[in-house]
């Protein structure tokens, strides 16, 4: 056998391997990920397929590599189509096709919809295609190959197979390491939007809560009532994990503090945002613009009136948008949106700004293709002359299925001039499950006239 500490293709894998590690590691301790049982797999799907191919079982080596391919595309699917992941978690779902001469396949949906490139998806494609071959393969494919032509070998080390699967295992791992990043951006617009979510089951809504003081700082643990994770945050909604390191040198086992830090806030800026042919720009926001001068008066007569056309504009069918146009011709030109769902206070937004993030999440989280309906549960309006303050309660579903994404407050300061309301600010907040639990006979419960 060949010196294969010194040969570049097994060392190759074996740095993909390594990296591989580095990355699920990491991915854990951040609790970044759509679905932590295929993050586990596929990790364990590589240690198999090490541990076939080391005592010369080449062909299931490279089936396992097949499987995880297969564990790093179907957390993208499921976060574009989470009704399939409930589906999936209840063993009722059966996988898809990778792909199809339809071109209907999982990998092609995923490209039709701009959440893979092209190129990954016909690398994707091809692996998954050749490593198939292992399972419904040829002759060539057996370990005990040969037999018919007087050449077979058996269950012994042959460095040609060797080879050939190094070179599958390197070339997975890297198309592995992108569908990664994709799913962990995914992952993260997701959270975006539900900032306490249950990590392993997806409970938006079912928590029991117990607040504790320890160096000084307040945290609060939830426990989630379906699947009893636990998950810890700061006052500003930092995640803290136990991290264990253990001392080869002592045999001791220390338990130190993780902290995954909050994205950082978009700066106060007038800055102009990146052009997008949907969002008007910086530029338009004028009031002798023409955006402003047909806005629909029934829209703006009243702050019934426009509190109305404001979550009608963010509501939108299967596939579109809101309606940034309408939108628009709401809000007074310079007027700022205000996200402290994080603890911090400072994610304050154009609307420019705010309707390109808004526009973000909706690609990243699947949201576009069920659909949004925002729509007002109750409210309180307090108006002096030419100005008013809203508390707005409201909610938002999904078109596809009517289920419940959210619920939250909105506080929206307006004025009056030029015959008309505008927003001057708007600021929300999301409800959380502590919250709604103890709503119910104090000042934090849901404003009604």
């Amino acid at each position: 056998a060949p010196d294969l500490y010194q040969d570049s293709i097994f060392g190759k894998a074996g740095k993909y391997f390594v990296a591989w590690e580095r990355l699920v590691q990491r991915a854990l301790e951040d609790s970044a990920f759509y679905s932590i049982a295929h993050v586990l797999e596929s990790e364990d799907d590589l240690k198999c397929s090490i541990h076939l191919a080391s005592n010369y079982y080449y062909k299931q080596a490279s089936q396992t590599l097949r499987s995880f391919l297969e564990d790093l595309i179907l957390p993208i699917h499921f976060c574009e189509v989470p009704q399939d992941y409930t589906k999936w978690i209840a063993n009722n779902y059966r996988v898809p096709s990778m792909r199809t001469r339809k071109k209907d396949g999982m990998l092609d949906t995923l490209t039709q919809r701009n959440v893979l490139s092209s190129t990954l998806a016909d690398e994707a494609g091809r692996l998954y295609g050749e490593l198939n071959s292992f399972v419904h393969g040829s002759e060539a494919r057996l370990i005990n190959k040969g037999l018919y032509t007087n050449q077979g070998q058996g269950h012994v080390f042959k460095i040609d197979d060797l080879y050939e699967w190094c070179k599958y295992f390197s070339q997975t791992v890297d198309a592995g390491i992108q569908l990664l990043k994709i799913s962990l951006d995914q992952w993260d617009g997701f959270r975006k939007i539900r900032r306490l979510i249950c990590t392993y089951c997806h409970n938006d809504k079912n928590f029991d809560s117990k607040k504790y003081t320890f160096g000084g700082e307040e945290f609060t643990k939830y426990t989630c009532r379906n699947c009893a994770h636990e998950m810890t945050f700061d006052a500003n909604w930092a995640q803290w994990y136990a991290v264990s390191l253990h001392n080869k040198l002592t045999g001791e086992v220390q338990v130190i503090s993780h902290v995954s830090q909050p994205k950082d806030p978009l700066p106060i800026t007038d800055d102009k945002p990146p052009a997008h042919e949907s969002i008007p720009k910086e530029e338009d926001m004028s009031f002798d613009m023409s955006i402003y001068k047909n806005a629909d008066l029934t829209d703006v007569e009243s702050v019934d009136a426009i509190i109305h056309a404001f979550y009608e504009g963010m509501s939108f069918k299967p596939g579109e948008l809101p309606n940034w146009k309408r939108l628009q011709t709401l809000f007074l030109p310079g007027a700022r949106l205000i996200d402290p769902t994080d603890g911090s206070g400072t994610n304050i937004y154009s609307f420019q700004n705010f309707g390109l993030q808004i526009k973000e999440l909706i690609e990243s989280t699947g949201i576009k293709l069920r659909g949004s309906k925002q729509s007002e549960i109750s409210h309180k309006i307090e108006t002096f002359e030419n100005i008013a303050q809203v508390w707005s309660v409201y909610e938002m579903r999904d078109v596809s299925d009517d289920s419940l994404f959210l619920r939250g407050t909105q506080s929206v300061q307006l004025v009056r001039g030029s015959g008309r309301w505008w927003i001057v600010n708007l600021l929300w907040d999301l409800e959380r499950e502590e919250e709604v639990a103890v709503s119910e006979g104090n000042d934090n419960a849901p404003l009604s006239d």
